[in-house]
Formats: C-alpha cells, sequence, structure tokens
C-alpha cells in the first residue's frame, strides 16, 4: 500500500500601526457595512487595486466577483469544481489512475494557461498557505515541479464572495501572481444558523456522494462577531476508463478466471472529508480592529493505482499483422525457496508465486491522507484612531 501523506502548518500574526495599510490590507475596506461604501458589496473589487472602494466597472484589469448566491450555483464539494464552473481561464482536472502520484488527490489548477504556483490565492486578503504536495508525475506538463495552494480544503458555505484577477500581478503582490490573484472573502454574520445538504450520483451508478455543511454567526461582545463554517463530504468512486489491453489479453486466454472488467477504475476517488473554517473580529473603542481567522481539515482519500498482471499472454497485435507478448509484472515472478550447499538459490527447488494468491492479478490501492491547519490574527488600525 503507498501512502501519501500532506499536512501544512500556518500562524501568522500581523501588526499595523496607525496610519500604515498595506496592499493586501485593503479587504478591510470591503467589511465595511454597504451603506457607508454606497455601492452593493458584490461589485467592490479588493484585488488589483490600492484603491478603497474600487468597483468592477471601473477597474482597469479583468476581474470576476462571484456573489454567496453565484457559489450557491455550483453543486460540489471541491472548491475546484466551482471555479472552473464559474471563472474562465480557470482550467483544473481530474488526475486519478494510471501513474497520477498525489495529484490524484491534491489536484493542480492553472489560470490563464500558466503554471498552478504562479496564482497567489488569498484568504480575506491574506497570503494562503501552499500544500506539502510537490506535483511529480501528475498534473501534466504545466503541474511538474509545482507546489499549489490545495482549494478543496476551503468549504463552499464559508465563503461570502471571491474575486479574481484574471491578469498579472507581480508587480504588486510578487511573483506568484504572474498568473493573477484569487481571493476568497469569508463570512461576517454575527446571527444566524444555515444548514445546507446534498445527495448526488452519475448516471451510470457510481459515484454517489453526500454533503453536509453548516454556518452560524455569533455576536463577539458588542463590537464584534466570530463566524464558524463546517462541512463533511462523502464521495464514491467513478469509473470512466475501459479495460486495459494487458487485462483483456489475460482475460482471453484466461477465461476460466473471469477477469474483472475493468481491473482497475479510472476516475474521481473515494473521499471522505471533514472542514471547518472561522472568521471573527473585534471593533475597539478607537475603532481599530483585532481580527482572526483560520481552518482546520481533515480526509482519507484513495483511488486504484496500475493493476499487476499475474501471467505472461501473447494474443494478436492489435494492429491485426503478426502476436504480441503481454508480460506479467514481476511482483509475480517465481521465488526460489531451496539452497544449495554454496549458499546460492536451487533452481531445480521448490518455488512460490505470489499468483497462488492473486490468479487473476490485483490491484493495489493509492491512499491520501490529508491534515490542514492555519491560523491567522493580527491588528488593523484606523488613521481616524488618535
Amino acid at each position: 500500500m503507498n501512502k501519501h501523506q500532506a499536512g501544512s502548518l500556518t500562524i501568522a500574526a500581523v501588526l499595523l500601526s496607525a496610519g500604515y495599510a498595506g496592499a493586501q490590507d485593503r479587504p478591510a475596506a470591503a467589511n465595511a457595512p454597504a451603506a457607508e461604501r454606497g455601492q452593493s458589496v458584490d461589485e467592490l473589487v479588493v484585488v488589483g487595486t490600492r484603491r478603497a472602494g474600487r468597483t468592477v466597472t471601473d477597474s482597469p484589469v479583468p476581474v470576476d466577483v462571484l456573489s454567496s448566491q453565484d457559489i450557491e450555483t455550483i453543486a460540489t464539494g471541491d472548491m475546484n469544481n466551482l471555479m472552473r464552473s464559474l471563472v474562465p481561464s480557470f482550467n483544473v482536472a481530474r488526475f486519478a489512475g494510471i501513474n497520477a502520484d498525489g495529484s490524484g488527490f491534491i489536484r493542480p489548477p492553472t489560470l490563464r494557461g500558466l503554471a498552478p504556483d504562479q496564482t497567489l490565492v488569498l484568504i480575506n486578503g491574506k497570503r494562503r498557505h501552499r500544500s506539502a504536495l510537490v506535483n511529480f508525475s501528475g498534473g501534466g506538463v504545466l503541474a511538474a515541479g509545482s507546489q499549489a495552494v490545495d482549494l478543496a480544503q476551503i468549504p463552499t458555505i464559508a465563503l461570502e464572495r471571491i474575486e479574481v484577477l484574471r491578469d498579472g500581478a507581480s508587480a504588486q503582490y510578487g511573483s506568484d501572481a504572474i498568473a493573477g490573484v484569487i481571493n476568497h472573502t469569508l463570512r461576517r454574520e454575527a446571527e444566524g444558523f444555515e444548514i445546507r445538504s446534498r445527495y448526488g450520483q452519475h448516471y451510470k451508478g457510481d459515484g454517489k456522494n453526500y454533503q453536509l455543511q453548516a454556518n452560524v454567526g455569533l455576536p463577539l461582545g458588542d463590537r464584534g462577531f466570530v463566524n464558524v463554517s463546517g462541512e463533511f463530504l462523502d464521495s464514491g468512486y467513478t469509473s470512466r476508463g475501459g479495460q486495459r489491453i494487458g487485462a483483456l489479453a489475460h482475460s482471453l486466454a484466461r477465461p476460466d478466471l473471469a477477469t474483472a472488467d475493468p481491473v482497475q477504475r479510472v476516475g474521481d476517488p473515494k473521499v471522505r472529508a471533514y472542514r471547518m473554517f472561522f472568521n471573527g473580529e473585534v471593533e475597539t473603542p478607537e475603532r481599530s480592529k483585532l481580527y482572526f481567522f483560520g481552518n482546520y481539515g481533515r480526509s482519507n482519500q484513495a483511488f486504484q493505482f496500475n493493476w499487476r498482471q499475474p501471467d505472461t499472454v501473447t494474443r494478436p497485435a492489435q494492429s491485426g499483422v503478426g502476436a504480441q507478448v503481454y508480460p506479467r509484472t514481476n511482483v509475480f515472478d517465481p521465488i526460489y525457496l531451496d539452497r544449495l550447499p554454496d549458499g546460492a538459490y536451487d533452481a531445480n527447488g521448490r518455488t512460490f508465486s505470489f499468483t497462488e494468491i492473486y490468479p487473476r492479478g490485483f490491484t493495489p490501492f493509492f491512499n491520501c491522507h490529508i491534515r490542514d491547519l492555519s491560523g491567522v490574527g493580527g491588528y488593523r488600525a484606523s488613521s481616524r484612531a488618535a
């Protein structure tokens, strides 16, 4: 059994002096009541600009603003799928099955056709940590060697809106924003409770998934709030690949063994995940603010890896000309049990082969256990406080 473990821990403390605001601290303006700004929340832009109050209509760069209503229209347990459905030039594939490696679990997305780690991901205007996975054999050419953010850790119910800057912003944010910037703004309600549930499956009968989400807003004193969102997801396998050619040849050569068809599922992995986000803020008497937010996520995933062929078989070639040999996997090579006086193994002695246990071959599982933890806190001073 192969195992891949991915975990990350990010704790950031930000202290800002009065009268100072960095480029990534502008989301504070978006957190002010809509009446004070004189415009609707879903039109504000806080990425790609240093000016507070800029809207989509007068932004000099292409910005998509997805409201909570837009987010609710997509029924999915994976933020990657939501972004792919709503944002032009955002692409992500499902890499599971043959040579997928860890990219089958932590999917590397691309924006504007650039590498996954060239898109800056923000939560409330602060940099989101990257996953521990460095993409190797999976994820395609663009993802090779990259280390991207695991967007699947963000529950959709935790978001007030998403802002996507579809243009290079490295001059403002740094080299990790060459492809663009994605800012996730967390919900800020100080009261109320919401619960969502969903069940679905594909027409083929596989991929059954259950999703349960909840959000609660609580007051924090007279001038603050804490908003907590949680999600449970149980998603089943899908199989969209055909029969492996070696398995097909083996089933024709040994029809008595009733080889499974397909011997290996190629599609979505099995996922069981628990995710939680919190967001809080307290306003001081001096009109400054203490803020904090973070998350904890845990998920177990698995998909089938390359099928191991038990016997060498020869069948007509796919071209129709001549024959083709489909060799057994070396794990089924005979194991010699007896030794000669000089210590060498006796080729004429007893042998053992795993075909005695797995006459139809076997398909191993690739498992992944992910734990994702982050916490951010800081003090935001107001220029009016003094």
